[in-house]
């Protein structure tokens, strides 16, 4: 995300996705199979000792310990969440659901450890995260080639670049827009936040998805710069939201892109 949404006095907001699951499910307004099946199949970032060169067979992840000291490998939701532990280490970004399907030696899962919003996964909840599909993230097997504006995104939540490259191939990009309307009676997807409404992009059709902006009905196709009717005035863009390559776009820069 180019930037935190903050509360009216401050605070940091959860992110729309995993989490606002995770808070939501510490509230108890969530069970924990539903936090589950969303974290299987959600983006999340992984630090890693060892060689980057060596990665995924190297992958060496952060391990904290509970309490009673059992074993708790590290992910995190967004690149401010990893803080400290990425020094010294390589960032990668993974499906939660292929680090619940490789925790060994009885290990269990917690998400933004030291930060907000937190939770652990058990041991014993590690199947159920497995059984759960996951997403096949594009550039894998039997994915495509990603767009500049998709490798620029890539490098920027990895920590291996800048958002500038982000923002100047965003520039020449045709995004998607979804409705949930017919094209004869069209409307954005919108996410209503706190302090600014955000129009719902993709950056190929292979990334939207259906639990961030449900059925798709029609779509338009056109750069921010040609999308005045699409995104008003002080309105933001969230492009590719729930993937890997997701990115939100505060309404000044938006305004800059135009």
């Amino acid at each position: 995300m180019t930037d935190l949404a903050r509360g009216s006095n401050g605070e940091r907001l959860p992110e729309p996705g995993l989490e606002s699951a995770i808070f939501a499910g510490r509230r108890g307004d969530l069970q924990l199979a539903d936090v589950a099946r969303l974290f299987a199949g959600w983006p999340v970032l992984v630090a890693s000792d060892g060689d980057r060169a060596d990665f995924p067979a190297g992958l060496l992840p952060v391990v904290v310990s509970t309490v009673d000291g059992g074993p708790l490998v590290a992910v995190f939701t967004s690149p401010d969440q990893v803080g400290e532990f990425a020094e010294g280490r390589y960032v990668v970004n993974l499906a939660g659901g292929v680090i619940a399907a490789g925790a060994r030696n009885g290990a269990g899962i917690v998400v933004n450890p030291g930060g907000w919003p937190s939770m652990e996964f058990t041991p014993e909840a590690m199947p159920l995260i497995a059984d759960f599909p996951r997403e096949v993230l594009p550039g894998g097997a039997g994915g495509r080639d990603l767009s500049p504006f998709e490798i620029a995104v890539a490098g920027w939540a990895a920590r291996t670049a800048t958002v500038e490259p982000v923002l100047d191939a965003l520039r020449d990009t045709e995004l998607i827009f979804p409705s949930n309307r017919p094209e004869s009676d069209p409307a954005r997807v919108v996410f209503p936040r706190e302090d600014a409404f955000y129009v719902a992009a993709t950056s190929h059709e292979d990334l939207l998805r259906a639990d961030q902006v449900g059925p798709v009905l029609s779509t338009r196709t056109a750069r921010i710069a040609d999308a005045g009717d699409l995104i008003p005035p002080g309105w933001g863009v969230v492009v590719n939201p729930g993937t890997a390559l997701g990115m939100r776009l505060d309404p000044d820069v938006v305004d800059a892109l135009r």
